[in-house]
């Protein structure tokens, strides 16, 4: 079988007799069987290790494909020899009589194998810049990601428990998902904010210090405010997640609130069996703008106003029956 003639190392034991590949046109480089110095594997095409004696030959094999790495040569046995023992040792194949036509044959095979290799070293060559720089980004967005949490966390400060006659329960969102519910007292009135934000990113802690800071700050009503944040959040998506929250103004000494929610189920009050229902329907925070309305009631001795539903962030707020 005709093929365009190739450089083969041969390595064999001294005084070994083998075929003349020259006379068939290849180049022959010639090493000794476990000779020391290294191969300079440059300009050749195949190897053929002689298998005698079988143990040098195996050793030798090992060795040739510890020294290759990542590279690829054919190595071929020369014949008669054991298949299983050469392909085991890491030979490619091994060559039959007449040996010219079968090293043909095999260093076509050869060549399409190595050029297989060499592209895709090529193409991992290529990507592991991208791969180092993707795992450089990967680690700072989590590190980021750990800062903001940590600051998040700093800076709670969840509602009470009680506040003048009034109960307050509030059931958060766990994992994937990150959840603020927090509180500021401006004498007998109790501010809230409860939010909850997609995932647990920098994008969501950010998100949801940004709705912290604006819903416990100002003078605005409730859907006023939520309005405020909402278009920050609008006009930044590349910073900021849509989010759903609630802001509740509760007067500790009347019973009387305001409250305003985006994109979480209608908030109700609840006194026995009775449930009134507070129709909101409005939008996710950060979708696109939009007027959140603020809702005026009043709680009652005995009545209880519950603000999102499980498994979202979930506020109770629970009025005592006077004595």
């Amino acid at each position: 079988m005709a093929t365009e003639p190739k450089t083969i190392l041969l390595v064999r034991r001294p005084g070994a007799s083998v075929p003349d590949f020259a006379a068939s046109g290849h180049l022959v480089i010639e090493r000794d069987l476990a000779a020391v110095p290294a191969v300079d594997f440059d300009g050749i095409d195949a190897i053929i290790v002689t298998p005698d004696p079988a143990d040098a030959a195996l050793a030798e094999t090992r060795r040739l494909r510890v020294d290759l790495g990542d590279q690829y040569r054919p190595i071929y046995w020369l014949g008669p020899a054991d298949l299983a023992t050469a392909c085991a040792a890491g030979a490619d194949a091994v060559l039959a009589e007449p040996f010219a036509d079968s090293l043909a044959a095999f260093i076509v095979a050869g060549q399409r194998t190595r050029a297989l290799v060499d592209g895709l070293r090529s193409r991992a060559a290529q990507v592991e810049p991208l791969a180092e720089q993707l795992a450089k980004g990967r680690a700072a967005r989590i590190a980021d990601a750990e800062f903001a949490r940590a600051a998040l966390r700093l800076a709670d400060s969840p509602a009470p428990e009680q506040f003048d006659v009034f109960h307050i329960a509030i059931a958060r969102t766990e994992e994937p998902d990150t959840t603020i519910a927090d509180a500021v007292s401006i004498g007998h009135t109790l501010r809230i904010v409860a939010a909850t934000v997609p995932g647990r990113t920098l994008a969501s802690s950010l998100t949801a210090m940004l709705i912290r800071q604006h819903a416990l700050a100002g003078s605005e009503s409730p859907g006023e405010r939520l309005r405020r944040i909402n278009r920050v959040l609008a006009e930044r998506p590349t910073e900021f997640l849509p989010a759903a929250a609630a802001i509740l103004e509760l007067d500790g000494t009347s019973g009387e609130f305001r409250l305003a929610q985006a994109g979480l189920p209608d908030s109700a009050i609840v006194c026995g069996n009775a449930t009134e229902s507070l129709a909101f329907g409005e939008a996710r925070l950060g979708i696109f703008d939009s007027v959140y309305a603020t809702r005026n009631n009043r709680l009652a001795p005995g009545e209880s106003l519950r603000v999102g539903a499980p498994p979202a962030l979930a506020v109770e707020v629970r009025r005592d029956h006077l004595p």
